[in-house]
């Protein structure tokens, strides 16, 4: 190493703000600052939103170049780093019961400290890709709080000295989910907060000097892996949940609980993120986005959502919003930008990976680090052109940490800290893959055999681009019987297939998994398939709201006089998302019939249902049409709506 690379820098002295913790405001000072090195202190860095005001990040690098050091992790974990002043710490976890904090010195990667701990209790539900390990430290300069999945915390010093620890299991029960804990500690105002949501759910304030509790409050949801984000908004902070169907907005200093949402699934892994004034939310498996602002008291889903998408989410990764648009990426690759304002799309692609870490923004890139070690980096906003691929050659699932100049990743056995130097890295982008020659579809059927899902994924991607309905059978199979995120892809494939899938497709709305049942009616509505129309209605009765919202949507496409009749019964669907679904259909249709049904819903309680019957309404035109508009602009409640009817009117 030069010695340009051996630099040191202080340790900052945290950024006391009076009143309540202002994340972004101590973010602007911790990176504005000349003095001070920029910390990446908790899960997805200083505002917990993925985005660092860092400069100078490398845009290109390899498993040689552009790596400054790399250092051997002597234990497992799925924690990201976090960084405060030259120190990074890392947390890990053996035979489920074995904790381990290390603290590696940042300038060159020197282990400066570990210490183990035992659990006090079982972590449960652990598998494949997470272990008791999972949830990221959080450090406010002074005290590093630890969070395991035995319900072990533990408050130490920047030293390594143990300040304090506690067994929430043994205060509170063990903590007992299907997949283990994930939520990570989240500092604010010297106070910790930790969303412990399982069997039985509950938010605790803790006191980062001492570990004693401030606050706890019990709450009336089940199982998630997410982690809350705390922001200023209008004259106060807030304390924003994500999990089991409902966004929860608390009172950091108290407790109380601010307003709700619904309308994401049961299973929430993503954390929400903050930006732009909204605060977003992905769930599920290619589950419901939503925009929400966060200025309402009580349920503000009629009144604060700004809009929704049905489907699409991911199921790990959790989004980033960045100069104006929101980011995600699925965990089969599918990366996509939208508006953060509207929901618009402005591209989409698939980057033929997998991915659990969660993409982080900064210095003009979004960074996209997949399971296989490569970074993919694009250009913010909606041209969607591709920088760079940059790979590592090792197994990634934590999230980069992005300070002092740095990014810092976490692979499967080391620590990599990448920057510019004499050995930075100078590659142009290169496109995912290498172009090889078509293989034939018995060469694909062979590959879906194959251990590695990735490469199964990457079967089913191949098989369904062909277009040869000899390979519906055997997509079937993979579809009822592999890992789901293969079935999630075969679904997709099987619709690209054409016609002959319409009989599979049709068979698979009855499938016991939710997210096949919504792709399943997606792709008969792409097909546009009279023959599907029946099977389609009866998913309108499905339980589950997205399989209803797709069904609809399916309809929409598909057309007929059965087709308007069922859409206009669903406007009475206790879920707004399926009664705008099933109103923007009708536009599609230009179901001029519906018309007394579409008024109908200019009085629905939730704002987006109106903005959807106001869009409907100026497609479908007419003197009935606008005359209802123009009573609508003058009772609309919601201001940004009547804005909207004012600009359509004739």
């Amino acid at each position: 190493m030069g010695a340009s690379k051996k630099r040191r820098y202080a340790t900052p002295k945290p950024v006391m703000i009076s009143l309540a913790f202002r994340p972004v405001l101590a973010w602007f000072c911790l990176t504005s600052l000349p003095a001070l090195a920029s910390p990446w202190p908790q899960w997805r860095g200083p505002a917990g939103t993925g985005v660092s005001g860092e400069i100078g990040l490398l845009e290109s690098w390899d498993g040689r170049r552009g790596v400054l050091w790399k250092r051997e992790i002597p234990v497992r974990g799925f924690s990201s780093p976090v960084v405060w002043g030259d120190r990074i710490f890392l947390t890990g976890a053996e035979e489920d019961k074995r904790m381990k904090i290390i603290a590696v010195q940042a300038s060159d990667g020197l282990i400066l400290w570990q210490r183990e701990f035992e659990g006090t209790a079982p972590a449960h539900g652990l598998g494949g890709y997470h272990n008791a390990a999972s949830p990221t430290p959080c450090t406010d300069g002074r005290v590093l709080v630890a969070f395991f999945s035995t319900g072990d915390l533990f408050g130490l010093d920047l030293d390594g000295k143990t300040l304090w620890k506690r067994a929430l299991a043994a205060e509170f029960g063990d903590l007992i989910n299907g997949q283990g804990m994930a939520s990570s500690p989240v500092p604010g105002d010297g106070r910790v907060f930790l969303l412990c949501d399982h069997q039985q759910s509950y938010l605790l304030a803790i006191e980062t000097e001492t570990g004693k509790t401030i606050w706890k409050r019990d709450r009336r949801v089940r199982d998630s892996w997410s982690t809350p984000v705390l922001f200023h908004f209008g004259d106060g902070d807030q304390l924003v949940t994500a999990s089991s169907q409902q966004v929860i907005a608390y009172n950091p200093a108290s407790g109380q609980e601010l307003w709700t949402g619904r309308g994401i699934s049961a299973t929430v892994v993503p954390s929400p993120v903050f930006g732009e004034g909204i605060v977003f939310t992905t769930s599920g498996r290619n589950g419901p986005t939503l925009a929400i602002r966060p200025g309402g008291r009580g349920d503000v889903t009629a009144t604060h959502v700004e809009w929704r998408l049905n489907r699409g989410g991911p199921y790990v990764p959790s989004p980033v919003c960045y100069q104006k648009h929101l980011y995600v990426v699925t965990d089969n690759g599918v990366c996509t930008c939208l508006d953060a304002a509207s929901g618009a799309p402005r591209w989409s692609r698939r980057l033929e990976r997998r991915f659990t870490a969660s993409p982080v923004a900064a210095d003009g890139r979004i960074y996209f680090l997949s399971e296989s070690g490569e970074t993919f980096v694009f250009e913010p906003g909606p041209s969607g052109r591709l920088l760079a691929v940059n790979p590592l050659g090792e197994p990634c699932m934590a999230s980069p940490a992005l300070s002092q100049g740095c990014i810092y990743i976490r692979s499967e056995r080391h620590l990599f800290a990448l920057g510019s130097g004499h050995n930075s890295a100078t590659t142009a982008a290169a496109a995912p893959g290498t172009a090889q020659p078509d293989p034939t579809l018995e060469q694909l059927f062979e590959a879906l055999k194959a251990p590695e899902m990735r490469v199964r994924v990457q079967a089913v991607e191949q098989i369904g681009s062909t277009g040869n309905p000899r390979a519906l059978p055997e997509l079937a199979r993979v579809m009822r019987e592999d890992h789901w995120d293969v079935a999630e892809v075969s679904i997709k494939a099987i619709a690209r297939l054409g016609k002959p899938a319409v009989p599979v497709l049709i068979e698979a709305l009855g499938d016991s998994r939710p997210f096949i049942r919504w792709e399943a009616a997606a792709g008969l509505g792409s097909l546009g398939d009279l023959s599907a129309g029946e099977a389609l209605t009866r998913a309108l009765a499905d339980p589950a709201a997205p399989v209803r919202a797709s069904a609809a949507e399916a309809l929409g496409r598909i057309g007929g006089e059965a087709t308007v009749k069922a859409l206009l019964e669903i406007l009475r669907d206790p879920e707004g998302s399926v009664r705008q679904s099933a109103i923007a259909a009708l536009g599609t249709l230009q179901a001029r019939n519906a018309l007394p049904g579409i008024l109908e819903s200019l009085r629905d309680p939730e704002r987006l249902v109106r903005k959807q019957a106001v869009e409907t309404l100026v497609s479908l035109g007419g003197d009935e049409a606008f005359s209802a508009l123009k009573q609508q602009e003058r009772t609309e409640p919601d201001q940004a709506l009547r804005a909207r009817i004012r600009e359509v009117l004739p």
